[in-house]
């Protein structure tokens, strides 16, 4: 009995010492809790971390315009904020890039207009056109020229090579050479080039009067007849044509049909200068009173004419543009070459008249 009381009394101190400690504990920790009425303390580093959250890294809000652009006969202008991921063509339009653009491709630039204050990756191209490179203007590969004109600013910064190939003249010729040996073989290359040229055409016109005979005979009986009036026509083609193939190649969808007019208006120009050199031959002949020359050798002698009259410094074009208004306006007055101009139809035969039947008595 005493050792069950013993052991009571062990157990009863136990717990008691137990609770003590918990409400020491208890104690403790509400004393901390009113030092710090936020509640518990972190660690300096951890709050740190958790007061100043670490700040989003900056993102480029620059709009991005994907594919290859092409302006034919328009206005284009790429923003400050924007980025053309492609091709930057210029066909007679007007493109601008404003500072801070930019183009990850190459800029070409034919017979139009472009104004570059932004950042190019690839190469500019000029063929017949005009550049401006304003100070602000970065190119990192090269700049190309065919013929056109750059201006660039002294501060616009080109990391490529810049190339530039001329047309040669005659006073260039000259002023490069420093023996007089060296120019007289330069205009003998120049004239043997101007032969080549004259025989290339001359062997055109053969074709064109060969393979179209009839073609070429319709047309030009519509040259010495009416030879104003073809020549009229011809003219305001000459002016309307480009504009419909400019309008036609604005339209994307149409810029087929375009080439396929634009290269049908070719071959219809130089058809209307051979149509015209054959009459111009026949008039030679027939006023020379010569009549042992073939057609082709009239031919060839209208030819002959019609290209010294265009080697004729200044006014040179002036004869070529007439002989192709000329023949232009009767290929299309005689449709092609397959009718005559005016059109006179042939009137249709009378019916044969019955005989008046003979009266009986």
């Amino acid at each position: 009995m005493f050792n069950n009381k013993n052991a009571s009394w062990s157990r009863g101190c136990g717990m008691a010492l137990s609770g003590l400690m918990l409400v020491a504990s208890l104690g403790a920790f509400a004393g901390s809790a009113s030092a710090a009425p936020n509640g518990p303390q972190l660690p300096e580093a951890v709050a740190q971390a958790t007061a100043t959250p670490r700040p989003p890294a900056a993102e480029d809000d620059r709009r991005v315009v994907d594919g290859d652009q092409t302006v034919s006969g328009t206005s284009y202008t790429l923003r400050a904020n924007e980025i053309l991921r492609g091709n930057l063509n210029v066909f007679g339009g007007n493109a601008m890039l404003e500072e801070g653009s930019r183009v990850e491709g190459n800029v070409s630039v034919f017979g139009g207009e472009a104004d570059i204050y932004g950042a190019v990756t690839g190469d500019i191209n000029v063929v017949g056109g005009s550049l401006w490179l304003r100070p602000s203007a970065r190119v990192e590969g090269g700049l190309h020229m065919l013929g056109g004109t750059v201006d660039r600013d002294p501060a616009a910064q080109v990391r490529g090579q810049t190339s530039r190939v001329t047309p040669p003249t005659v006073n260039r010729v000259v002023t490069r050479f420093n023996s007089p040996f060296d120019v007289l073989f330069d205009l003998i290359g120049a004239a043997f080039a101007k032969l080549i040229g004259l025989l290339f055409i001359t062997l055109l016109a053969i074709a064109v009067v060969t393979l179209f005979p009839n073609y070429a005979a319709v047309a030009a009986g519509v040259v010495r007849q009416q030879w104003l009036v073809a020549g009229s026509i011809g003219v305001l083609t000459f002016i309307a044509m480009p504009v419909v193939i400019v309008l036609l190649a604005i339209t994307i969808c149409l810029i087929p049909a375009a080439v396929i007019i634009a290269l049908g208006w070719v071959v219809a120009i130089l058809f209307g200068w051979v149509i015209t050199a054959r009459v111009i031959g026949e008039l030679i002949a027939n006023q020379l009173h010569v009549v042992s020359w073939s057609a082709l050798g009239q031919l060839v002698m209208g030819v002959v004419v019609l290209a010294l009259l265009g080697m004729i410094p200044i006014i040179g074009w002036i004869f070529g543009l007439l002989a192709s208004s000329v023949g232009l306006g009767a290929l299309i007055l005689s449709r092609g070459g397959t009718r005559n101009y005016p059109f006179n139809p042939t009137p249709s035969p009378a019916p044969p008249s019955l005989p008046s039947p003979t009266p009986t008595a």
